[in-house]
């Protein structure tokens, strides 16, 4: 079962293969049947090698060679002594190449898939809806980016590998038999029993760590994650020892299952090598046996020669069909990864859009693990230009209301208008992509990658694309302009891990300067400078003011005074509406 389930899971991978790797593939198999045919000349044309050199009395016939050669070699003997010599040469010298050629293309041939694939699960990663980010665990996503998709390569590599090692090995094989054909079927009858006894104990052991692995690997991960992710926490309360410990717990059950299955693979070669060493001295006797004790040195060394072919061949088999069932599970998870790609498209057009306001009718949300609404029949107006503030407690669904807003949720029931268009509808994905484009968030833990300030302000868009005058200007309309003109390498200093080197009130202007950069009509500042102090939330908000009127700012909340620069504030109680407010009715508000 285990046999029809691996080779079951790799058809399933090619349907995933772009056009030109499937035409790939096809000539790698047609170079590994080549290779094929020139093993079986080169062992058929090593018993006439060693034939003319231990009977030069005697022409020698090989009823194979007649295939590809006639007659043209059985001349005199000078002549065919010569003719056999060069032709072995050139036969091994076109036979190394091949393998050689072959080896190279199915290695970048592999790593290329590996590319595709790796891209192909980011991208299916990306394209889920947002509900599928909440619910999924980051280091499951990079465990299978990193460690499965590379597996599932592995598994892939591997196949080729074993197709490339069995035609070779079959090849070998007919070339004996032409030879002697019981020596050959005993040999082959010999071996298989051996592969088949040490595969039977070993596949149960591949399978279980297989499946083992996989599972082990997201564990191994999230600790790293966790305790880089932390390290303020980690060092402050002392839990480094928490974090190793557990670490070393996943890692050293991963290396032990690892190492048990490296010593069934690695096994094979001393066993297999004494095995054939037993086989040639069994091969002696039964030459000199039925030779009434004369022992045919050519059969012989052509024997030899062939099994010194032979072990990689089998060696390379064996560990194929084992990194096959130990990659199993890896090749289902990421066969499920590819079953959920979609393909979206993000185009978008050329409409002017959100002239006067965004309506919401009868507006239903609820989470798909949950089986109340969040929000409830929602019904109210954002009108362009105005600052709208949002209040309530935790879990009032403020958060909710705000996500669908950005097009992140889809309501479960209801509608929202941008103007008279319906955003959610599903003929309507070109507005909805179109409309993403007015929006931009400042949450309260902003983003900042590894770089500079340009490439955070113009964050997504190539370095050579950014146009360095509206970088400065947003940066003056953000009032950050000061704070970087003061630094040695300006625009250009690097920001550190997470924005490590920049305060809270400097990270919450770069959030503002991206959404100048980008053009942004409606930025939503969701509990933006809940975590920043007095003084630095009021630069924010005389900010905000500032660029009140030419913006439409939507505010969450739960400090009352923040919202005192609204102009209309909606207090949410567990997914109502309870009430629209003025800035001067705050003061009867408590959080």
């Amino acid at each position: 079962m285990n046999y029809i389930n691996i080779f079951t899971l790799l058809l399933k991978t090619f349907n995933y293969f772009e056009k030109r790797r499937k035409l790939q593939l096809i000539f790698n198999l047609t170079l590994l049947i080549i290779n094929a045919i020139f093993e079986l000349i080169t062992i058929s044309m090593t018993l006439s090698l060693f034939s003319v050199m231990t009977k030069p009395d005697e022409l020698v016939r090989n009823k194979f060679l007649d295939l590809f050669f006639g007659s043209h070699y059985y001349q005199d003997l000078n002549s065919q002594i010569y003719f056999v010599s060069f032709t072995f040469i050139v036969l091994v010298l076109i036979s190394t190449s091949l393998r050689l050629f072959n080896l190279k293309f199915s290695t970048y041939l592999a790593q290329n898939i590996g590319t595709d694939f790796c891209s192909l699960a980011f991208k299916s990663f990306l394209n889920q809806d947002y509900n599928y980010h909440i619910d999924k665990n980051s280091s499951d996503v990079i465990s299978t980016i990193n460690l499965n998709i590379d597996g599932s390569i592995t598994a892939i590599d591997s196949f080729f590998q074993l197709i490339s090692s069995l035609l070779i090995s079959v090849s070998i094989l007919f070339g004996l038999y032409s030879i002697d054909e019981r020596i050959t079927f005993i040999s082959v009858v010999l071996i298989s029993s051996i592969y088949f006894s040490i595969n039977t104990y070993s596949r149960r052991v591949f399978v279980f760590n297989s499946k083992k692995l996989v599972k082990l690997q997201p564990y191994r991960l999230r600790f790293i994650q966790e305790g880089l992710g932390a390290i303020r926490e980690v060092i402050l309360y002392n839990l480094q020892n928490y974090y190793i410990k557990n670490f070393d717990y996943y890692d050293r059950d991963i290396r032990k299952r690892m190492a048990k299955n490296a010593f069934i693979i690695g096994s094979i070669r001393f066993i297999l090598e004494g095995f054939i060493l037993l086989l040639l001295a069994f091969l002696v006797l039964f030459i000199f046996r039925n030779n009434n004790g004369y022992t045919d040195f050519a059969v012989l060394a052509t024997f030899a020669v062939a099994a010194q072919k032979l072990l990689p061949s089998m060696q390379t088999i064996y560990r194929m069909w084992s990194n096959l069932l130990q990659k199993k599970y890896q090749l289902i998870d990421t066969l499920e990864i590819f079953g959920k790609s979609k393909n979206k498209f993000y185009e978008t057009i050329n409409f002017d859009f959100f002239n006067h306001s965004i309506s919401f009718e009868n507006l239903k949300y609820r989470y798909p693990s949950s089986e109340n609404d969040i929000l409830n029949s929602l019904n109210f107006s954002i009108f362009k230009g105005e600052c709208i503030g949002i209040i309530g407690k935790s879990g009032s669904g403020k958060t909710t209301l705000v996500e669908i807003i950005m097009t992140l949720l889809t309501p479960t029931e209801g509608k929202m208008f941008v103007d008279e268009i319906s955003i959610f509808e599903k003929l309507n994905n070109k507005y909805l992509n179109t409309w993403r484009k007015y929006l931009s968030h400042v949450p309260q833990d902003i983003f900042i990658s590894d770089s500079n300030f340009v490439e955070n302000i113009a964050f997504g868009i190539p370095f050579k694309d950014v146009d360095m005058k509206k970088i400065k200007q947003v940066s003056k309309d953000a009032q950050l302009d000061k704070f970087i003109e003061g630094l040695p390498k300006k625009y250009y200093t690097n920001l550190g891990e997470g924005g490590s080197k920049l305060s809270g009130g400097q990270r919450q202007r770069i959030a503002i300067a991206r959404a100048l950069y980008r053009d942004a009509k409606i930025i939503i500042l969701d509990e933006a400078t809940s975590s920043l102090d007095i003084g630095t939330e009021n630069e924010i908000f005389s900010l905000v003011k500032e660029l009140k009127g030419k913006l439409t700012f939507v505010i969450v909340a739960h400090r009352i005074k923040t919202l005192s620069i609204c102009d209309r504030i909606f207090k949410i109680k567990s997914g109502n509406l309870e009430d629209i407010l003025m800035p001067d009715e705050l003061s009867n508000v408590f959080d």
